[in-house]
């Protein structure tokens, strides 16, 4: 047979008659297709064979006694317990949406406010108590999972999500530059922090913190347990010690740039603008560092 003579269901435009509600108890679904009001079965292929030969089989039995009105009121009996139970199924999921909803923002706040994560139970009473203090339905309140096993995998997720936005950040970002800083923990181990700033193609400033990678090697010097200067210190570096601070103080004064083009120029425009006195300065603070750099014998030094 060509394929010009077969035929499709879709093809064939069958409509749903009212009169097929009150005649085999079926209604049309969401989904366009026949469900049945007594055993909510739904049918695959609409025609009214397939209706009839549904209702013959398995509700002629109980439902052929009744004619005219009383099928009517039948089939709106049943329609109205078929909504009921949707409606219900309904309820419960977006109940069910709502509880999990809240256990993610109550472990985000867990989370930035740097609790512990057993605390989610207690919040989940706290809430109960408020709630019913204020004659509210605090039985909704049970609903929000909030174990520490719970809290756990919620801020897993969390992490995995921003994550993933920042790896689709960086891909996706005109430029980014790495930035490097150090900190000391409650256990005194140093702490090397890792960030990322991005420049997205709208020129959205997109700053966060990559990872933290614990110094246990660090060298003690004094009360912080810091890494020695590399030999290229940042401290001998007159881009680092002027120039940077020098353009991001001038960045930051209103109008800001609204363009990479526009950031271009005002970058052109603020190195034009360091004058031949700066520059003597910058030599006169250099000879400064490096006779620190002499007298401490290349230890680390703070505040210059």
């Amino acid at each position: 047979m060509s394929n010009s003579k077969l035929r499709k269901v879709d093809s064939e435009n069958r409509a749903f008659k009212s009169e097929w509600e009150h005649d085999y108890f079926f209604i049309l679904n969401k989904d366009h297709k026949p469900q049945c009001l007594v055993c909510f079965q739904v049918l695959a292929v609409l025609k009214e064979y397939n209706l009839k030969r549904h209702y013959m089989t398995n509700h002629k039995q109980k439902f052929g006694k009744h004619s005219c009105e009383s099928r009517k009121v039948v089939c709106d009996q049943l329609k109205k317990k078929l909504f009921q139970q949707k409606s219900l199924f309904t309820n419960e999921t977006k109940q069910q949406e709502e509880a999990l909803l809240a256990s993610y923002f109550v472990t985000y706040e867990l989370m930035k406010a740097k609790k512990a994560l057993s605390d989610g139970e207690l919040i989940k009473n706290c809430a109960i108590k408020i709630a019913e203090a204020f004659n509210k339905v605090g039985n909704k309140f049970q609903t929000v999972p909030l174990s520490k096993q719970t809290v756990t995998r919620r801020l897993e997720d969390i992490s995995n999500q921003i994550s993933n936005n920042v790896k689709d950040i960086i891909a996706n970002c005109s430029y980014f530059s790495i930035a490097l800083d150090e900190s000391i923990d409650v256990s005194d181990t140093n702490q090397l922090l890792i960030f990322v700033r991005a420049i997205k193609k709208d020129f959205i400033i997109f700053e966060e913190l990559l990872k933290v990678c614990p110094l246990h090697n660090a060298v003690a010097n004094g009360d912080n347990n810091l890494l020695p200067w590399p030999p290229r210190s940042a401290d001998l570096t007159p881009c680092d010690f002027f120039l940077w601070g020098f353009l991001k103080g001038s960045a930051y004064a209103p109008p800001l740039p609204t363009s990479i083009h526009s950031l271009r120029d005002w970058i052109t425009h603020a190195l034009q603008a360091i004058t031949e006195d700066m520059l003597h300065g910058v030599w006169d603070e250099f000879d400064y560092r490096v006779d620190v750099c002499r007298v401490t014998e290349g230890a680390h030094t703070e505040g210059l």
